[in-house]
This record gives C-alpha cells, sequence and structure tokens, in this order.
C-alpha cells in the first residue's frame, strides 16, 4: 500500500486509523454482526421559518431506548443518499460551515435568519460548545471529492443532495458524544432543510443501540415532505471484521470474505510501516536503508494583534521541501508529547464557537474585528474552508482523548497549557486530498495560531505527506520557544550501518 494514500501515520491508539477506512462504506465504525431492526423510523416535521415563505424541515430519528447512540447518516453505491428539493435550499451567508456549528447563538439576535439555515447534524442545532450538553462534539464529514456533499449545505438555493458512488460520503460522530442519545421525545436531530417548496428522497443512518457498536442497525428510509417514514436494511457482504474487506453495513454475510489485501509490516519502527495493514507480517518489515529526510522546519512568525492592544500573535507554519508536499496532521501522544505552553493566557474570541478556524466567518469580520486574532487549531486555513477560495478545501478534523482533551484549548479564554502526552492521544489533521494541505507560494502551511499577551512554547509533532511517488511519510518533533525557526527532529525512519 502506498502510505500517500492515507492521512495519518502514527500510534495506532491515536484513532486516525478510522479516517483512513472510513471512506469506504463507514469503516470508521467497528461493529460485527448486524442486528436487523424495523422500529427505528425517521420523523420529518415542519413548520415556518424566521425568513417569510420559508418552511423548516427538521429530520429526526426515532429511537427505541434512552441509551441509544446516533452515530452516522451516509450514503454510497450501495445504499444511495439523495435528497431532492426542486424549489432550493436556503442556506444562509452567516454559517461558513457545512453543519450547525456556524449557527452561533451570540448572532442570531442581529441575524435571525440564522436560524433557518440548511445543515446537516448529529443531535444539534448550534455549536457543540454552546449546546450546554456535557461531552457533546460537533460532526465530523467524509465525501467523495468526485461527488461532494458538502457543497449542498453552503450554496443558497442548492436543488439535491447526493452520495451514490463507490467511495460515498458520511457525516457522523464518534460514541462518545453525548449528542448522540435522545432528547426527551427519544429522538435526534439529524438534518434541518429549509425550501420554500417541497423535499424528499432517502437518508441512511446507523444507530448503536443502547451504545452496543458490535450490534448496529443500519436504515435506509424514503420520505416526501412532512411524516413518519420506516425504512429498509442494507444488503449481504462479508461481516467479518477481521478481513480485509469487512462491510460493517452488510448482512448476512455472503461468503466474499478475503484475507491477503491487507496483509503488511505493523511495525512502527520500521521503515515500510504500512499504517493501512490489518494482519501483520512480521518478516516484511524493513529496519535499514531509508534515513530521516531533511529540510522540514516550523516557523513562527510574531506580530502585534489586530484588535486587541498589548497582545502578540504567533503564527506557527511548517516548511515544506516540494510544491506538492501534502500537511497531514499535528499530533501528540505518549511516545511524542504534544505541549504549547502560553503563561499569560491565550485569547480565545467567544465569537468563534470552534477549536478550528472554521468559525472565523469573514462577513462578521468587519463588525467584530477581535475574531482575527482567535487562537485556533488549523491545516492551511485561516478561516472557514468554504470562504478560503482554495479548490477542494475542507476545515480540519479533530480526534482527541476524552480524559485529556485539547479542545478546551482553542475554545476557553486565557489557557495557558495545550497538552496530549496520554497513551492514546490526540491530533488534528486533514485528508491528504484536501486543497488547503498544499504550501503556499513559500512553502508553508499555517497549522497553529496563539494570540497572548506574553510568550509562547513548547513542543509541536507533525506529519507530512510528500509529494514524490513512494516517498516515505515524514513525521518530525519541533520544539520551539518563541519567534525563529526551527529545524527538522528525529524522523521515524531509521538508517542502520
Amino acid at each position: 500500500m502506498n502510505s500517500n494514500d492515507s492521512p495519518m501515520q502514527m500510534h495506532s491508539a491515536l484513532a486516525c486509523k478510522l479516517l483512513s477506512c472510513c471512506m469506504l462504506a463507514l469503516l470508521f465504525l467497528a461493529v460485527g454482526p448486524q442486528a436487523v431492526a424495523q422500529e427505528y423510523s425517521l420523523t420529518v416535521e415542519s413548520s415556518p421559518g424566521v425568513t417569510a415563505g420559508v418552511t423548516v424541515n427538521k429530520f429526526y430519528v426515532n429511537m427505541v431506548h434512552p441509551t441509544d447512540r446516533m452515530s452516522a447518516v451516509y450514503g454510497n453505491d450501495e445504499a444511495g443518499l439523495s435528497i431532492d428539493v426542486p424549489m432550493g435550499a436556503f442556506n444562509s451567508q452567516f454559517n461558513s460551515s457545512w453543519n450547525a456549528s456556524g449557527i452561533n447563538p451570540a448572532f442570531l439576535g442581529v441575524f435571525p435568519d440564522l436560524a433557518d439555515d440548511t445543515y446537516a447534524t448529529i443531535g444539534l442545532s448550534g455549536p457543540a460548545s454552546a449546546s450546554g450538553i456535557p461531552g457533546a462534539a460537533d460532526p465530523s464529514i467524509v465525501e467523495d471529492p468526485n461527488q461532494p456533499v458538502t457543497p449542498f449545505f453552503a450554496t443558497n438555493g442548492a436543488t439535491l443532495l447526493e452520495a451514490t458512488t463507490f467511495t460515498g460520503a458520511s457525516w457522523y460522530i464518534l460514541n462518545t458524544a453525548s449528542n448522540g442519545l435522545p432528547d426527551a421525545n427519544m429522538r435526534v436531530l439529524i438534518l434541518q432543510i429549509a425550501t420554500a417548496g417541497g423535499v424528499s428522497g432517502t437518508v441512511n443512518f446507523q444507530v448503536f443501540p443502547e451504545g452496543d457498536g458490535e450490534a448496529a442497525i443500519y436504515k435506509t428510509v424514503n420520505f416526501d415532505g412532512p411524516g413518519i417514514f420506516g425504512g429498509g436494511v442494507v444488503g449481504s457482504g462479508c461481516t467479518d471484521p477481521g478481513a480485509c474487506n469487512f462491510d460493517p453495513s452488510a448482512f448476512p454475510d455472503d461468503g466474499s470474505c478475503e484475507y491477503n489485501s491487507c496483509v503488511g509490516c505493523m511495525d512502527e519502527s520500521a521503515c515500510n510501516f504500512d499504517e493501512g495493514a490489518l494482519i501483520d507480517d512480521s518478516e516484511a518489515c524493513e529496519f535499514c536503508g531509508c534515513a530521516s529526510i531533511e529540510g522540514y522546519a516550523l516557523e513562527v512568525d510574531a506580530y502585534p494583534a489586530t484588535a486587541l492592544d498589548g497582545m502578540t500573535t504567533y503564527r506557527f507554519y511548517v516548511k515544506v521541501e516540494n510544491a506538492d508536499d501534502n500537511m497531514s496532521a499535528v499530533f501528540g501522544n505518549s511516545e511524542t508529547p504534544l505541549v504549547v505552553n502560553v503563561p499569560q493566557g491565550a485569547y480565545n474570541s467567544p465569537l468563534n464557537a470552534s477549536w478550528n478556524a472554521s468559525g472565523l466567518n469573514p462577513n462578521f469580520l468587519a463588525v467584530f474585528p477581535e475574531m482575527v486574532d482567535d487562537t485556533y487549531a488549523t491545516i492551511g486555513l485561516d478561516g472557514p474552508a468554504a470562504t478560503s477560495g482554495i479548490p477542494n478545501a475542507a476545515d480540519a478534523l479533530i480526534v482527541e482523548d476524552q480524559s485529556q482533551p485539547i479542545v478546551p484549548f482553542f475554545t476557553t479564554d486565557g489557557s495557558t497549557s495545550l497538552l496530549s502526552n496520554g497513551l492514546i492521544g490526540s491530533s488534528w489533521f486533514s485528508l491528504s486530498d484536501a486543497g488547503n494541505t498544499l504550501p503556499d507560494e513559500n512553502l508553508r502551511v499555517l497549522v497553529l495560531q496563539v494570540t497572548t499577551a506574553g510568550s509562547v512554547d513548547g513542543v509541536l509533532n507533525v506529519q507530512v505527506l510528500p509529494g514524490a511517488e513512494g516517498a516515505e511519510d515524514v513525521i518530525e518533533t519541533f520544539a520551539f520557544n518563541g519567534p525563529g525557526i526551527y529545524g527538522a527532529g528525529a524522523s521515524t525512519a531509521n538508517a542502520c550501518g
């Protein structure tokens, strides 16, 4: 397998491997033989919107048990996701995200039609940080770049959402996110569409009954306007989790399981470590002849904050070697800790409800200039992907150890420390096909912004996917202290002799 095809190459406990698998029929959800149940249904409720002439349609999955967890909405070539809105969906220019994280409650009094926005969700009608739900998390998305679904939620007047390719698409949350649990009415919101006309189509969703991933239920539901709709289940396939072609959406098993295509070296210290391998072939591992790749660096720029007197904004850039190198991830775990120390506290604007730059909608900057000084994590973006002008751009994703989360560092004003040194670890990252992973004209990619009245120091670990065909992924560790240029640290590659 070519390592350039995956978003991550690091300790498996980071859980980023989830994302390298999920594009093929939701492999990020490790489940066993599937239960077939018909009791989970879809309710579509309609009500007048704030905008004159617009009807807001809310889509809920009806649960059975109070501990059921809504996991994902998805579509692919076997279970197509299709939503038809003939008169066009209303998408507010003030929500720059595909989900509800951009519907900041602080803006609704000034921009009331923001509440009518069309968005995808799992159990949230606004940012997770403002929901009041302990342990809530904004949903993530994976999509086929040849048939993306995010434009449906970003383009005003969009008429069709489709996910019908082999790769498919899905918006989802992890099983630890509490917004997957049903509300007092035993329902979970998964979608809102505002339009002046009708809406119809087919949705597929996955539920973990009573939180049990091994008993996952998959439903396909056809709908037409408001009402309560039932559904069916997806087709047969390989149901063995140990097989290379395991399909968590399959039922029953059709005997197609195979165990050869995913064999490889699973020793992370080896030169030819294969992060996509599921079955270990230790005899194939090589430990010599793969010297560290030199030339990658961390550049920390500093300048006075735009709107905050006495504060300094630090921007962290990874300097790469080639114009086709992809900046993949910033990460930390027990073997390679991620540390950012800000003794006098980091400035976090209350107007950016996200941990990344997706909440810095440029439409608000003229009214709230201090938003540009916000502290955030990123991969190549200083605002929402939707407004960046970069082809195929995508907002950064995150995975984190729930016992040592890093998101609070980017959402709590005055935060003094970001630390990820646990066995599971944490990472923010982008998939390699996102246009914002490529460097700018100076061969740099922005990965972090911190604004503070004092200094900043620490250690960043990064992963770069070199553009050269067959090149090994590069893992570098940079210790930094204030502005400057910091040379490459130790790579995961080895040299012998």
